[in-house]
């Protein structure tokens, strides 16, 4: 099993480099580094982050910042991708919903997309 550090560790220096490049700050808020994700939870895990990290990196530009976080509630580990980038509209934000991911975005505030992983 891979632990949450392991996997994010994987992604951030790469997504360091590019926010570097783009103007955009990027920021890590790792509460349990060391919890495994489920063997049969890494491949979700692992299309959560591309996807995410894909969209918050088309949503935002110089001035902007995106924030890697996990936490962990009495049953779940929650991994969150937030951004102050461009508000994601309706069909994008009902169409995340559907794959599982809970979403919070509204029009001048940031937009906070997670992923619960049963423990």
């Amino acid at each position: 099993m891979k632990t949450v550090a392991d996997i994010i560790g994987m992604l951030y220096q790469e997504l360091l480099s590019i926010c570097e490049q783009r103007g955009i700050s990027l920021g890590l808020d790792i509460q349990h580094p060391s919890v495994r994700i489920p063997e049969k939870k890494l491949q979700s895990v692992y299309d959560f982050f591309q996807s995410q990290i894909e969209r918050a990196l088309q949503d935002c530009g110089d001035g902007d910042h995106i924030t890697i976080s996990q936490s962990m509630t009495a049953d779940d580990i929650v991994l969150n991708i937030k951004n102050s980038g461009r508000t994601l509209e309706e069909k994008t934000r009902e169409s995340l919903k559907k794959k599982g991911y809970e979403v919070r975005a509204r029009y001048g505030y940031d937009t906070n997309v997670s992923l619960k992983i049963p423990y």
